[in-house]
């Protein structure tokens, strides 16, 4: 199996940015406990496109915890666990360098942030949100 190299710029976050017409994307990724204060750390990011394995489009992507967990109760249970996170693509500057990452989708008829139990609830959303095409498919589930 080909090993995914880090890509801290997250170029196809930032090639998002101008696809997706400012429609929100979903994600499908693992939840780490990091025992981090500060950030709400997911790993595995994937978008998520129904009956469908998809590419991963990063290794990770940080949140910050006092936002995350407007819309979640994180524990170390929760390591390791399946959610999904609905959300615009986005940038930053870092040391001078662009960096991709994501904002959180507010306003929205569902929270921005799901566990894997509230999946069905991406159906209340599905209809606004930029559909990812065959490109970014791997397998049948």
């Amino acid at each position: 199996m080909k090993k995914i190299e880090k890509n801290y710029f997250r170029d196809k976050l930032l090639d998002l940015i101008k696809e997706t017409k400012g429609k929100p994307i979903i994600l499908r990724c693992k939840y780490k406990e990091r025992n981090n204060n500060e950030w709400v750390i997911f790993s595995t990011i994937r978008p998520y496109i129904p009956y469908f394995k998809t590419k991963t489009i990063c290794d990770h992507v940080h949140i910050k915890r006092i936002e995350a967990e407007k819309y979640f109760d994180f524990t170390a249970e929760h390591h390791n666990r399946t959610f999904y996170i609905i959300c615009y693509p986005w940038f930053y500057s870092y040391n001078g360098l662009v960096r991709g990452t994501i904002k959180l989708a507010k306003g929205l008829p569902v929270k921005p942030i799901l566990f894997n139990t509230e999946k069905g609830l991406i159906d209340k959303i599905w209809y606004a949100c930029y559909k990812f095409d065959s490109e970014w498919y791997r397998d049948k589930e």
